[in-house]
């Protein structure tokens, strides 16, 4: 009796919850998601690489426009896409024989860190617009506010992730449909911290989702503003114009001696106002460019925010399933965990399609990218 127990203990601790055979399985499984995620991974580092490159080097930038904001941006997503990705790589590539719990804590905070810091520096960005456009005779940001603001963004980020540190880790687990044990990183919704987990869950689904509420209801009122704004100044500008009539000319058939010399008069006046007025128009003209680049920035921030929303909602969804049915991937069907898997991974998004955005509405950025492509 002592052998046999001494045998069985000897099993137990010789068991390992790593699984080659399951691994190869998961990851052909997730292959799809793997290569998605690659691909934005290479788009989102190279993009983001060149906004910094354009933004910081080839465009002067005010420091008070709210283009300032946007390489301070580009590199919050470039932490955020490479942390991210990473994370979910290895999620994909070990899903079966992931080993190194500290190492597990250290993607998670490093991949959160980094997440959290690119959504605070959109609602930085979203507060510094609102104060600029809705009440422009306040006190607006100071100057070393916005040059810090990647730095504030950042530590911000990480100390709100900090406290994830006791609910991720190595996770053991037996999968449903291969009917086999595996281990791999992941969040530990079967924690013994339950109340922590849970205060914890809600504390950053709530800033998430407040964060979502917030730059979506800044960036339409802002874009509502300037849209009312220029639909003012083309009203008052018609006004202006079918208000003013020339002076009509004389109706007799001969003109006096006094009205020949009135209209000599006039005549040099005219010369002198008509190039007066092209000097005015020639002036006149940088005011619609202002305005178009005005509209194209209202709505190049608006799309920034709705990308954002889009892309983070299906990520807070998934894990509310998560967090309500844990397990749910180790006890469904395929169809099931890969459509999860792929939902959950969709936030990078955010971080891929800003530099797609600056092309198509910031034409100094377009401009020099293609004078980029031109010289290569």
């Amino acid at each position: 009796m002592e052998g046999k127990a001494h045998a069985n203990m000897t099993l137990r601790e010789n068991f390992t919850y790593i699984n080659y055979e399951l691994n190869r399985a998961l990851a052909a499984d997730y292959l799809f998601v793997t290569v998605l995620i690659a691909v934005l991974l290479i788009s989102g580092v190279l993009g983001n690489l060149l906004v910094i490159k354009v933004y910081y080097f080839n465009i002067r930038v005010d420091p008070l426009s709210g283009r300032a904001f946007l390489p301070a941006l580009a590199v919050m997503d470039l932490l955020a896409c490479v942390a991210g990705s990473t994370i979910y790589m290895v999620q994909n590539l070990q899903p079966a024989s992931f080993s190194g719990d500290a190492l597990c804590k250290f993607y998670y905070v490093l991949a959160y860190s980094c997440t959290m810091g690119a959504s605070i520096m959109l609602v930085i960005i979203s507060v510094y617009r609102h104060r600029k456009v809705c009440t422009p005779f306040k006190k607006q940001f100071p100057v070393l506010l916005v040059k810090s603001s990647p730095f504030i963004a950042g530590v911000t980020g990480l100390i709100m992730t900090l406290p994830m540190i006791p609910v991720v880790g190595e996770f053991q687990y037996r999968h449903k449909f291969y009917k086999q044990h595996g281990q791999k990183c992941t969040v530990l919704y079967n924690t013994t911290l339950k109340v922590y987990f849970w205060i914890y869950f809600v504390v950053i689904a709530s800033v998430f989702f407040g964060t979502c509420v917030v730059i979506s209801f800044i960036s339409f009122r802002i874009h509502r503003i300037i849209k009312k704004q220029i639909q003012f100044r083309k009203s008052s500008m018609t006004r202006s114009d079918t208000s003013f009539s020339p002076n009509p000319q004389p109706s007799g058939a001969e003109e006096s001696e006094s009205e020949q010399q009135s209209s000599s008069r006039s005549r040099g006046s005219r010369k002198s106002l008509a190039h007066g007025t092209l000097n005015g128009t020639l002036k006149q003209a940088v005011k619609p460019r202002h305005k178009r680049e005005k509209r194209e920035y209202a709505v190049m921030f608006l799309l920034i925010s709705i990308v954002y929303v889009a892309t983070w909602l299906p990520t807070l969804v998934v894990n509310g399933v998560k967090v309500l049915s844990h397990g749910i991937e180790e006890h469904s069907a395929p169809p099931v965990y890969i459509t999860l898997r792929f939902l959950n991974s969709l936030f990078t998004l955010n971080n891929v399609a800003n530099p797609f955005i600056y092309f198509k509405f910031d034409r100094e950025f377009r401009k020099h990218f293609l004078s980029f492509r031109c010289k290569r």
